[in-house]
């Protein structure tokens, strides 16, 4: 299986699954480029943080591992990315595990006042400034980062041992410009009018909704089963935006129903 990550996180995210299900399967936990341990990309985002582009370095990457077939699990940006991979290589996944997912269809639920009022960052991210203020410097990053840690957690919270292992990923010099290198390429991506294929997606597919996540409500499910009609969803109680932190156990079971 292949778990694809979201922001602000790294393969990290997925720390409390991996010992659930690596006995029983091979498990791929990569960093996107720019985050993690990965290189810093540089140039136009959209060649180098879009998420067909990520899509493209997973294929590279099962190609490299000699990977035939795969189980893809995707969380934030990884929810995105896993069905681009699907679309260009359908051949290669067996099924997708999504998390909170984004999916097509939210379309206005995005633009209601609730909605703005917990994307803010969303728009931060494409100014020049965020870098300027955040980037390299460990105790802004910690303030920053910390704010969607606890902001986004649902019933259980991320350990202050946890937050600080992705603080000190993230404030390496570059590294958080790098990370955010993912909203500057969806933004450019509209701004071009490139549009990204929509079309249904009829593979296997299980997405895990925690109804505690204030940035993907239970109401953006909504229209979900248009892109995957073949699609399971189960709602997980008391469980925020951090769904494979907070919920390994259903995570791991979602997995293995697809393995």
């Amino acid at each position: 299986m292949i778990l694809l990550h979201g922001w602000p996180g790294y393969w990290f995210d997925y720390r409390r699954v991996i010992p659930l299900v690596s006995p029983q399967v091979r498990v791929v936990a990569p960093d996107f480029l720019g985050f993690g341990h990965s290189d810093i990309p540089s140039g136009d985002p959209v060649n180098a943080a879009d998420q067909q582009v990520f899509a493209g370095d997973v294929l590279d990457l099962m190609d490299r591992l000699e990977i035939e077939q795969a189980v893809v699990v995707g969380h934030d940006i990884g929810s995105a990315v896993a069905p681009s991979l699907a679309r260009i290589a359908p051949t290669r996944v067996r099924g997708l595990v999504l998390l909170n997912p984004t999916h097509p269809h939210i379309g206005a639920k995005r633009y209601t006042p609730a909605a703005q009022h917990e994307s803010w960052y969303q728009h931060f991210h494409l100014l020049p400034l965020a870098e300027t203020l955040i980037d390299g410097d460990e105790a802004r990053v910690a303030a920053y980062l910390g704010h969607f840690y606890r902001h986004w957690a649902g019933e259980k919270v991320i350990t202050d041992t946890e937050l600080r292992a992705v603080v000190e990923m993230y404030s390496r010099p570059g590294a958080f410009g790098a990370s955010i290198a993912w909203y500057r390429a969806r933004a450019a991506r509209r701004a071009r009018a490139a549009n990204i294929d929509e079309a249904p997606l009829g593979l296997p597919v299980i997405a895990l909704w925690g109804d505690r996540d204030p940035m993907r409500p239970l109401d953006h499910k909504d229209g979900f089963e248009l892109t995957f009609p073949a699609a399971v969803s189960k709602v997980l109680p008391g469980v925020g935006h951090f769904v494979p932190a907070e919920a390994p156990k259903a995570v791991a079971d979602a997995i293995a129903a697809l393995a």
